[in-house]
């Protein structure tokens, strides 16, 4: 072990805990490591002087010493096919200060060179590609490392892999063995790995490539500790699990891990796999090649992080730099790192362009969707960053960090629009069963609109507080293995959410729930902005009913099978409470809340425009309080359970507090019920301000109180004109009250009230609806032909179902007559005390 002074603290140790990564050697000091790596190593080979052999194969590659540089080796010679230069070699090294110079022609689109002796290649040196324009492949099953010297001066892309083939047409270039050179002709399409456990391929160097070419690692095992650059083009860092075909595309890009093809079998038969070196064995080879990794007790771990690399084919491990942006040109490039565990600590990786932010795929693509390889696993340390941003002009890029199993991602992404012009770019983060969020995401656009942020795993726990002592993955030996939690859930922080910038848009999407565990502070509060807030569940939205969600003016979406949420409030300043009244400060963002199949229960809303929808179910609700800026456009409040019930057990307000006009409230329901003892309907506007054509919509079967109010208007006096509609969707309607309680609907100066088609045959029992005048006199057009035409002997209704009251000897007009004594109030019938209209003096009009 090292000494104690090389270990970080515990709290270090376990923030960075990591799938698969043991954390026994945290931030290491330098000198403590360059002194542990002098006494691991064994079995360090001398320099060599001949590094680079040709092999005797009859492939007729030469390699000879420069005369002006004994330390050039120009390669010459091979077998062309096509646009094609084939070389092989007996071995393939580079010593320090050592160049390897691949001659070529103009008319050559590809040198693939192969090293055939099962003897790993050490590259610590220079190498190069002169005479023309070719493309570089290199390829030793055995493996190859490229120390921290090391570096490439190729005029257009260069692969390094560990494949036991590379196919071109429908034949293959080997690895060993005789070739049918004249059958391999055009662009390589496919590398074959016939190894249950293929070589590595370790970069500790700088290798580079000019801008729009590609770089590509493709092995068994990949790390990188070095940098990767090639500005505006593609680097591909690959890691290929054994016994499996890589798909290449046109231009070389990586497609997809298949199932070996048929002709690989072949491939096997004529050229039997080497045996290559495990990880353990290849980084002791040779001390020339440095590559900031140690072995302890059989372990690989990166110095200076102490993070354990895998032993097991299929890991890709990035540290270091992966550059594929530009200053000048108009896009950036794209990045991926694939393979079956994906690890990136410590490390740089930057997409971003002038015009545009270019593109990162981590483990995976968009929701794991496509023909690109997916990760099980995919960790991405606290001390690594992600840049896609557009620098000046244009969009943000597109960043994708994925596992299938699980993602643990800790670390900084920015994709921002561009400084003049330009939107926010799409992030993803997503662990398919399991996701832990503790990293930061930047999709902020100074002129343009936010980018996007979605988390979308199986299931979504939101947890108190930072939430680390939650994350049950995290073992006592400080690791995350797969396994250790099978099928558990995505937990993110309540400090991780509202440190997240409010110019984001943030999507929490769950296959199946979305839990928000009981808060200390009992609210989830979001940081100000203008970015939206979406959380969206195949299963469940549950949170404690004494917490809330706090969105600070930005619109905030719900949408579940079923929602049950405590106070959801969109507000962005402090909302003063008297009693059931709200006063709210300012504008704010909306909220929509959607079930597709059960109930929605939620607490008390603020916001602007309030859409409740509940497709199949009920809809259960406190207080509702939909507001806009000061005399600005109106806010809104919608309520729909068509084949459900509406409870309500607080009151709906549309434009009372800050003197809006246009408000509107509309409730749809099958059965509507309210249980407060006071107004439970309001749509005005404060003081004597207009509120010009409020309205107030209920379509339902049934309305009742228990007891309560519907009431578009409270004090303090206000003036203005609307419109109330309570239309029964279906017939027979219900109207029903408590006790004696009437059902009051009051209305507004000059506002028309309209009850749809009613059916006195209807069941009410047990109380009045009353509609009453409380300012001047109001237009009630109640009637219209045949409107009440079902009134007959039949009527099986108890008591008054309809009552039209005067207070303070205010006049209803009523189908443009007075309701004055003995005056005609239109064609309306009556029989057993259905219909009553009332003055002040409790005389009947019957008509």
């Amino acid at each position: 072990m090292p000494p104690a002074y090389c270990l970080g603290s515990p709290e270090t140790q376990r923030k960075d805990a990591a799938v698969g990564f043991h954390f026994a050697l945290p931030n290491l000091l330098l000198s403590c490591c360059a002194t542990l790596i002098l006494l691991i190593i064994f079995g360090i080979k001398t320099l060599r002087a001949q590094p680079i052999t040709a092999a005797a194969d009859g492939t007729a590659t030469q390699v000879t010493s420069a005369s002006s540089n004994p330390n050039q080796f120009d390669i010459s010679g091979g077998t062309h096919s096509g646009a094609n230069l084939f070389h092989s070699f007996e071995q393939f090294h580079l010593n320090p200060n050592q160049i390897a110079n691949f001659l070529t022609l103009p008319n050559i689109q590809n040198i693939l060179g192969r090293v055939v002796s099962g003897d790993a290649s050490f590259i610590d040196g220079f190498i190069q590609v002169t005479g023309g324009n070719s493309n570089l492949y290199l390829m030793n099953p055995a493996g190859i490392i490229f120390g921290q010297k090391a570096t490439l001066n190729v005029p257009a892309s260069f692969v390094a892999t560990t494949a036991n083939g590379i196919q071109i047409g429908d034949d293959w270039f080997s690895a060993t063995g005789n070739q049918n050179y004249g059958a391999l002709v055009g662009s390589p399409k496919g590398l074959a790995f016939s190894n249950s456990q293929p070589g590595s391929i370790i970069n500790a160097g700088n290798l580079t490539t000019p801008a729009g070419e590609m770089i590509t690692l493709v092995g068994g095992i990949v790390v990188n500790t070095g940098t990767l650059a090639t500005p505006s083009g593609e680097i591909t860092i690959a890691a290929v699990p054994g016994e499996k075909f890589v798909r290449l595309s046109q231009a070389g890009t990586i497609l997809s891990f298949d199932l070996p093809v048929a002709t690989q079998a072949e491939l096997n038969a004529n050229s039997p796999p080497l045996t290559p070196l495990s990880l353990q064995q290849l980084i002791t080879q040779d001390i020339g090649s440095a590559t900031e990794m140690m072995v302890e007790d059989g372990v690989v771990t990166l110095t200076g992080s102490g993070m354990t690399i895998p032993g097991e084919s299929g890991t890709a491990v990035v540290s270091g730099t992966v550059d594929v942006a530009h200053q000048t040109l108009p896009t950036a490039g794209t990045i991926r790192i694939l393979g079956d565990q994906v690890r990136v600590s410590r490390a740089n990786i930057n997409a971003s362009g002038q015009q545009a932010g270019g593109t990162v795929l981590i483990g995976g693509d968009y929701q794991g969707q496509g023909i690109l390889p997916n990760a099980s696993s995919t960790y991405v340390s606290s001390d690594s960053e992600i840049t896609a941003d557009a620098l000046q002009t244009g969009d943000g890029g597109r960043v994708i960090v994925w596992g299938d199993k699980l993602t643990a991602f800790y670390g900084e992404i920015s994709a921002r629009g561009g400084s003049s012009a330009g939107n926010g770019g799409f992030v993803e983060v997503s662990g398919k069963s399991d996701l832990i969020f503790r990293g930061t995401v930047d999709l902020s656009a100074t002129n343009g609109s936010t980018g996007n942020l979605l988390l979308d795993p199986t299931n979504i726990t939101i947890v108190d507080g930072n939430g680390v002592a939650d994350d049950v993955q995290v073992t006592g030996d400080n690791q995350i293995r797969l396994g250790d939690n099978p099928g558990a859930t995505f937990t993110i922080s309540e400090t991780a959410l509202e440190n997240l910038a409010g110019n984001a848009n943030v999507t929490l999407q769950a296959t199946n729930n979305i839990t928000i565990n009981d808060l200390t502070d009992n609210s989830l509060t979001f940081a100000a902005g203008t970015g939206e807030i979406q959380f969206t569940a195949g299963g469940n939205f549950l949170m404690n009913p004494g917490d809330t969600i706090a969105s600070q003016g930005r619109k905030l979406t719900i949408a579940a099978a079923s929602i049950t949420a405590g106070e959801i409030s969109t507000f962005d300043g402090a909302s003063v409470f008297d009693g059931d009244d709200l006063r709210l400060p300012d504008v704010s963002g909306d909220v929509h809340l959607t079930a597709t199949s059960g109930d929605i229960n939620v607490e008390r809303i603020f916001g602007k425009d309030i859409i409740i929808e509940s497709i199949n179910g009920n809809i259960r609700t406190g207080s509702i309080s939909s507001e806009a800026a000061n005399f600005g456009p109106g806010s809104h409040a919608s309520l729909t359970a068509r084949n459900g019930t509406i409870t309500l057990n607080g009151r709906i307000r549309a434009g009372i507090t800050n003197k809006t006009s246009d408000s509107t409230i509309t409730i749809e329901a099958a059965r509507f019920i309210a249980t407060v003892p006071r107004e439970i309907i309001e749509a005005d506007t404060q003081g004597n301000r207009v509120a010009d054509n409020g309205a107030i919509q209920t379509v339902t079967t049934s309305l009742y109180a228990y007891p309560g109010n519907v009431d578009p208007l409270d004090n303090p006096p206000r003036v203005g004109t609307g419109q109330i509609l309570i239309q029964f969707a279906n017939q027979p309607p219900t109207v029903q009250g408590t006790g004696e309680t009437l059902i009051t609907i009051r209305i507004l100066q000059d506002t028309s009230f309209t009850i749809g088609t009613f059916d006195g045959t209807g069941s009410g029992t047990e109380g009045i609806i009353g509609i009453g005048a409380e300012r001047a006199p109001s237009v009630i057009p109640l009637l219209e032909d045949n409107q009440f035409s079902a009134i007959d002997d039949a009527v099986t209704a108890t008591g008054q179902i309809l009552e039209l009251e005067q207070n303070n000897a205010r006049g209803i007009t009523c189908d443009s007559s007075s309701t004055d004594e003995n005056d005609d109030c239109g064609s309306l019938s009556e029989e057993d005390d259905v219909l009553e209209v009332i003055s002040d003096s409790s005389e009947s009009l019957q008509n």
